[in-house]
């Protein structure tokens, strides 16, 4: 039996046992009614800079029990995809569920070790190699990132690498005890001069030339099917997309029992030498480089269709020896400024539509989870409205019809004909209750949900309405949404500035910054 549930662990199953305790009724859960639910503790942890709230494990026997809000895999593969990954890591699907895929990385490389007879460390002891400041500013660059050229273009070509870090791992066999060995030396990594060795297969390779031809595999296959099948063959290569890419950053994290930060190192001089010859090859064949992103990029050549990309594709590949593909053509595509610096590009803050009407955007409010829902779905509207434009004389024709979703919402914004949902705006604590010094909206959310006898963790999100952003007692500032009543209210303009700057994101291009939105 499998049993799916939102907010299991975190409060369905922990609830439900709690009520039968009290009421003297026997909850079998378990199959077997002698197994007892096997349960895990809740934790908070920082990862990237972030602080992350993992709800605790209710785990049963005979049974699973996977909860979709507390596993990424599942959320990402799926069932095929998370049976997918908890066979080859070995680890138990409800645990597997609820743990990272650099643990099953991890465990995939322990299995590795076992059948070679490598000793496993118990723990990572071995300390990062002393460098000099020069070396450190040398070494540690990460992927090559260029500044996007800001402005809007027509039947732009996007390559991307396929998998190109694991792919390099294992085709230059990156692995903590291949770089810097001493009996190689004339096999060098680009820029950084570490030797890397040609006579032993690396660990990390081994355990990666499985995943790279299994998920090749899986593509394949998922190109050749059609209906359930394909869905199944998605889910597979998917949950295996992010191992992969996990396998990356394991190689530099400092716990990782098999990783190596001149390993990491490594890895990513290899992607800036390709990503450059990729760049020459382009520019020698006529194309302008628009942008480039550690392994993709963006180019322009007048004329171009879809299968002069494909041909610059296998130019590509051929030069540099690792597999790229043609994303696709973009009918247009818009580069937008960075908010601070009118002008400047931002790497990862782009919108464009595919020709075979597929979109991409990047960086903007439709993606981020700390918009309300109201502005979130005004800038959908208005992007799909233009989306729907064949080319950017048609994109201008449409933006009175654009510049119509935007006022309509701003009207009814400030009629007071909005409902409580569309205005909640979502955050997470950074630290306990407790130890919130100012009267930031997290602290004053989180204060009058602890007040009313929420148990609140770092890492657990809140949500609020803007209720008077000038008001001087903090308790009037915002209200939790939770504790909502019907004599609720909202700031009007704070909301309306919001609405505003979600349509200068996407219009400014066009000539209609923030100050004329706001103007007529």
């Amino acid at each position: 039996d499998v049993i799916l549930t939102e907010w299991g662990d975190a409060f369905l199953l922990p609830r439900l046992r709690a009520l039968a305790a009290r009421a003297g009724i026997p909850l079998r859960l378990n199959r077997d009614p002698h197994d007892t639910v096997r349960t895990r503790r809740s934790r908070s942890y920082v990862t990237y800079g972030q602080v992350v709230y993992q709800a605790g494990g209710q785990m049963l026997h005979g049974r699973w029990h996977i909860d979709l809000r507390n596993s990424f895999i599942y959320s990402e593969g799926e069932l095929a995809g998370l049976l997918e990954v908890a066979r080859l890591s070995g680890i138990p699907v409800q645990d597997q569920a609820r743990t990272s895929t650099g643990t099953a990385i991890s465990s995939m490389q322990v299995q590795q070790a076992v059948r070679d007879g490598t000793l496993i460390p118990w723990q990572k002891s071995e300390p990062e190699g002393f460098k000099t400041a020069a070396q450190l500013i040398l070494t540690d660059k990460g992927g090559l990132t260029y500044q996007p050229l800001v402005g809007v273009y027509e039947q732009v070509g996007e390559l991307d690498f396929s998998s190109m870090y694991p792919t390099m791992m294992a085709r230059f066999n990156i692995s903590p005890e291949t770089i810097g060995c001493a009996c190689c030396p004339d096999s060098r990594v680009p820029e950084i001069n570490y030797s890397v060795c040609r006579k032993r297969r690396g660990l990390v390779p081994r355990v990666l030339d499985h995943l790279l031809e299994r998920r090749m595999y899986y593509k394949r296959r998922k190109n050749e099917t059609a209906g359930v099948e394909r869905d199944l063959y998605n889910q597979r290569q998917t949950a295996l997309k992010w191992c992969l890419v996990t396998s990356f950053g394991y190689l530099g994290y400092r716990n990782a029992r098999f990783g190596r930060i001149e390993a990491h190192e490594a890895v990513t001089a290899f992607s800036r030498e390709m990503l450059l010859q990729a760049k020459e090859v382009a520019e020698a064949c006529g194309y302008r480089m628009l942008h480039a992103l550690v392994d993709s990029m963006w180019l322009q050549r007048s004329g171009a269709v879809r299968e002069d990309y494909e041909t610059l594709a296998r130019e590509v590949t051929r030069a540099t020896g690792l597999p790229i593909f043609v994303e696709g053509v973009y009918r247009w595509l818009a580069f937008l400024p960075s908010k601070m610096h009118k002008g400047v590009g931002v790497p990862n803050r782009y919108m464009g539509v595919f020709d075979d009407g597929a979109t991409k955007v990047r960086g903007i409010e439709v993606r981020r989870s700390d918009v309300p829902a109201i502005v979130e779905t005004t800038q959908h509207a208005m992007l799909r409205r233009m989306f729907a434009c064949r080319d950017l004389a048609e994109v201008r024709a449409a933006l009175p019809e654009v510049l119509a979703l935007l006022e309509e919402t701003l009207v009814r914004l400030r009629a007071g004909e909005v409902t409580p949902e569309e205005l909640v705006l979502t955050t997470h604590l950074s630290q306990e209750v407790a130890d919130y010094r100012h009267n930031t909206v997290q602290a004053i959310t989180a204060r009058s949900l602890d007040r009313h006898g929420a148990q609140l963790h770092p890492g657990e999100a809140v949500q609020y309405i803007i209720t008077d952003r000038t008001a001087k007692l903090p308790d009037d500032r915002v209200r939790p949404y939770t504790l909502l009543g019907s004599d609720w209210s909202y700031d009007a303009e704070t909301y309306a500035e919001m609405l505003i700057r979600a349509g200068e994101t996407v219009l400014e291009l066009f000539g209609w910054t923030r100050a004329r939105l706001t103007r007529e």
